[in-house]
C-alpha cells in the first residue's frame, strides 16, 4: 500500500512538473508572437520607438542603472562628508596653532581679517559638506569663535605653569604683560616715555646701522619678507627725524611727539602693508623704536 500510495504521489508530481514546463513554454511562443505583431504593428504605423514591449524592457534596464547611480551618489556623499569633517579638525587645529605663534613672537593679532578669512573658509568647508550657511557643524562652531581664546587662555596660564621654574619667571612675566598690552592698547601712550628708557639700546648718538647678525637674530615671522638694507633706510630716516625734533624742544613742547603712519608716508617710507609693516616690527624686535596707536617713537 505505501509503495502504491508513494508510487501515485511521485506520478502526480512529475505530471505537475510538465504541466508547468508546457505552460513556461506556451508563455515563451505567446510573448514571441506578441512581439512580432507588435513590431509589425508599430512597424507599419512608423513608431517602432513606441512598442510597449521595448519599453517595458527599456524602463528595466534605466531602473537598474539608477539604481546603481543612487549607491554611488550615496558612497560620494558620505566620503565627501568624511573628508569636509578632516578638513575641519585641520582649519581648527590650523588656526589655533597660528594664533598661538602669534602670541608666542609678541604679535599684535589682527581679528578682523581673521575672522573674515575665518568665516570665507569656513563657509567653503561647509559647502562641502553640504551644511546650511546659518547652521554651525557639531562640535566645532565654539572651537571656530574661541580660537583667540584658546590661544588667550594658554598665554595667561604660560605663567602658573612656569611658577616653580625660576629661570623661566621672567619670560612668563614679559608674556602675560605683553598679552595684556594687546587687550588695552589704548593706554600705551601714556606710558611712552617709560617704555623707551626700558628699550634703550646703548647705541649712541651717532646712527649706527642694524647689522646682519642683529637682524638675522629676530624671529623670521617677525621679519616676514623684509630686508635688511629696506630696514636700515627706515631706521636712519627715523633716526633723522627723532634727532632733529630732539633739538627743537622746549619747555612748551618738552616730549616728543611721534610720529604716524601718515608722516611716516609722506617721508617717503614704505611701511604699509606686511612687508612694510615687518621693517616696523623688526626695529621695534630690537628695541630700536617703540610703537604705540598713535605712532612711533625713539630714544636717541
Amino acid at each position: 500500500m505505501e509503495q502504491r500510495g508513494s508510487g501515485r504521489m511521485s506520478s502526480a508530481v512529475s505530471g505537475l512538473q510538465q504541466l508547468f514546463e508546457t505552460a513556461l513554454h506556451d508563455l515563451d511562443e505567446l510573448g514571441g508572437v506578441l512581439d512580432s505583431r507588435l513590431a509589425m504593428r508599430f512597424q507599419q504605423l512608423g513608431d517602432e520607438e513606441v512598442n510597449p514591449r521595448k519599453l517595458i524592457r527599456r524602463l528595466l534596464e534605466l531602473k537598474t542603472r539608477v539604481e546603481h547611480a543612487q549607491e554611488k551618489s550615496d558612497a560620494m556623499a558620505t566620503e565627501r562628508k568624511e573628508l569636509a569633517e578632516q578638513a575641519l579638525h585641520l582649519f581648527v587645529d590650523t588656526r589655533t596653532t597660528l594664533t598661538q605663534l602669534k602670541h608666542a613672537c609678541n604679535l599684535k593679532p589682527n581679528h578682523d581679517d581673521d575672522e573674515e578669512e575665518e568665516q570665507e573658509a569656513l563657509a567653503e568647508v561647509r559647502s562641502c559638506a553640504g551644511v546650511p550657511h546659518d547652521q554651525a557643524p557639531h562640535d566645532h562652531s565654539d572651537d571656530l569663535q574661541s580660537t583667540f581664546d584658546l590661544a588667550d587662555q594658554a598665554e595667561n596660564t604660560a605663567p602658573a605653569q612656569n611658577s616653580t621654574q625660576g629661570g623661566r619667571k621672567h619670560n612668563a612675566a614679559s608674556r602675560q604683560r605683553t598679552g595684556k598690552a594687546h587687550h588695552n592698547y589704548h593706554h600705551q601712550q601714556q606710558h611712552d616715555q617709560h617704555q623707551l628708557q626700558k628699550t634703550k639700546t646703548g647705541r649712541g648718538v651717532a646712527f649706527e646701522p642694524v647689522t646682519e647678525e642683529e637682524f638675522m637674530s629676530v624671529s623670521d615671522l617677525v621679519r616676514g619678507r623684509s630686508k635688511l638694507t629696506d630696514v636700515n633706510k627706515v631706521y636712519q630716516a627715523l633716526f633723522e627725524h627723532f634727532t632733529k625734533q630732539k633739538g627743537k624742544k622746549s619747555r612748551f613742547q618738552p616730549e616728543t611727539a611721534p610720529l604716524t603712519v601718515k608722516e611716516m608716508s609722506s617721508m617717503g617710507l614704505k611701511i604699509t602693508g606686511k612687508t612694510g609693516e615687518a621693517k616696523l616690527q623688526v626695529l621695534k624686535a630690537l628695541r630700536i623704536i617703540s610703537m604705540s596707536n598713535k605712532g612711533v617713537l625713539m630714544d636717541v
